[in-house]
């Protein structure tokens, strides 16, 4: 018995000198631990310490610094940078960015005031000098003023004298007008007794002029009719004919500058008077065989007057050795159609050796100008009154004509003079047909009687077959 409470006093024992050193172990390990976290506690309030005196001394900073720039201490920072930005712009725009700050700004400030008080000061002297100068002018002024008033009032004076004296100048001329006006009374009446005398003897003087003037022209004509027109002279003669070749020969060549396709008129041997005579036929030149001889085709000729040898050729296009030159006015209608052929009619004349100084063109214009050696004006028909413009050329060209001498032409003449034939018309058939185009033929052979019914001439073959207006062709 007492052996098993000793056993069991021994385990208690033990059980509790385990327990008892469990326990120690315990605690020291919970004391060790409690050290390293009282340890770590410790730095951890310091380092709170430390981080809440530096937090209160940029606090400090920040609202020292807040109070300095003017701005309450609990002012964000976005409040402080608008601000910033707005004072950057509006004080100092210039700043370089690395120097744009507040300790800057003053200076950057200071300087622009300092050179703004420069440009004032200056400024002021400036209006200093303008206010000087406009008291000067003011007192210049002033005494131009002064001045005149003073011309003023010695102007009213004269004035006062003048009217005055105007006043009996005036009477003394109303008393001279009216004797004037009775002078001027009887001087009218008696100028115009004079004038009604006068009138009456200058009517009997344009009467007897009128009569002087109508004997006058009618002398005129009757002695133009007569006096030989020195103007056209014949340009050669004809040295020789064969009737049956149609072919002539000239005493015309290279000598003369004579080329082949020019035409002539001929004229009996012993016509003087070219302007007025009736041409006997035409020719055209078609070789040249010497110096002063040629051969040329007759175009139309007369069987009761047939061209002979030492009869004369003339053409008022042509000249020895030189061109004659023309000038053109009116509405000049070649080939009948009732139009203007200026061109036509150029051409014509420049194919046959002449030169044309003058003319109208289509806008009514003058072109070119008549001179003293143009030989021809070549007029036409007047052109319509409601074309002023090619009227008044018209008429200038006329007068110029007549001033310097040159001999006036008509264009059937000068046409008849070249040997022009006009472009055969063509005649409609049917019902476009016209009783003017089949005229009786009174010299047509009848062979249905066998007998000649008026003049007969025996046709021959033709030299040349052509429908186109040509000088001379068939």
């Amino acid at each position: 018995m007492a052996k098993r409470e000793s056993q069991g006093l021994q385990i208690a024992l033990i059980l509790f000198v385990f327990i008892t050193v469990l326990l120690a172990f315990s605690t020291y390990l919970f004391w060790s631990k409690a050290q390293a976290n009282q340890a770590k506690l410790t730095d951890t309030q310091t380092q709170l310490t430390n981080e809440s005196g530096a937090k209160n001394t940029a606090l400090e900073h920040k609202q020292q610094l807040l109070t300095m720039l003017g701005f309450p201490i609990d002012a964000e920072l976005d409040t402080v940078s608008n601000a910033y930005e707005q004072d950057m712009k509006l004080f100092g725009p210039s700043i370089p960015e690395q120097k744009r700050n507040y300790r800057e700004l003053p200076t950057y400030m200071l300087s622009t005031i300092r050179t703004n008080n420069e440009q004032i000061a200056e400024q002021s002297a400036q209006e200093l000098k303008l206010k000087q100068d406009l008291e000067a002018v003011r007192t210049q002024e002033r005494a131009r003023a002064d001045k005149a008033v003073k011309d003023k009032e010695d102007a009213v004076a004269d004035y006062a004298a003048f009217r005055e004296r105007m006043t009996q100048d005036f009477d003394r001329m109303q008393k001279d007008k009216e004797e004037l006006d009775q002078q001027l009374r009887k001087t009218i009446k008696e100028n115009n007794d004079q004038i009604a005398k006068l009138r009456s003897d200058l009517q009997s003087a344009q009467s007897d002029l009128k009569t002087a003037r109508a004997l006058l022209k009618n002398k005129e004509e009757q002695i133009t009719s007569l006096t030989v027109e020195t103007f056209e002279e014949p340009d050669g003669r004809v040295v020789w004919v064969n009737d049956r070749a149609g072919r002539v020969h000239l005493d015309l060549g290279w000598a003369d500058a004579l080329q082949p396709g020019q035409t002539f008129s001929i004229y009996e041997v012993d016509e003087t008077n070219l302007a007025r005579a009736e041409k006997k036929g035409s020719i055209e030149v078609q070789k040249i065989l010497g110096d002063h001889l040629s051969e040329a085709r007759i175009l139309d000729d007369k069987l009761t007057n047939p061209i002979l040898s030492g009869d004369v050729v003339f053409s008022p296009v042509w000249q020895a050795g030189m061109p004659t030159r023309f000038a053109l006015a009116g509405v000049l209608d070649v080939d009948g159609d009732g139009e203007s052929d200026d061109d036509m009619l150029i051409n014509l004349i420049q194919l046959n050796g002449g030169v044309v100084d003058a003319s109208i063109d289509a806008n009514g214009q003058v072109k070119g100008k008549i001179t003293i050696d143009t030989r021809y004006l070549v007029k036409g028909d007047a052109p319509s009154e409601r074309n002023r413009e090619a009227m008044n050329s018209y008429t200038a060209l006329i007068n110029d004509a007549t001033r310097l001498g040159v001999k006036e032409i008509s264009l059937q003449r000068l046409l008849s003079d070249m040997g022009y034939r006009g472009r055969v018309r063509a005649i409609g058939l049917g019902k476009n047909a016209r009783a003017d185009d089949f005229p009786p033929d009174e010299n047509r052979n009848d062979t249905s009687i066998g007998r000649s019914v008026g003049r007969f001439r025996e046709r021959t073959p033709p030299r040349a077959i052509t429908s186109e207006a040509t000088f001379g062709g068939e």
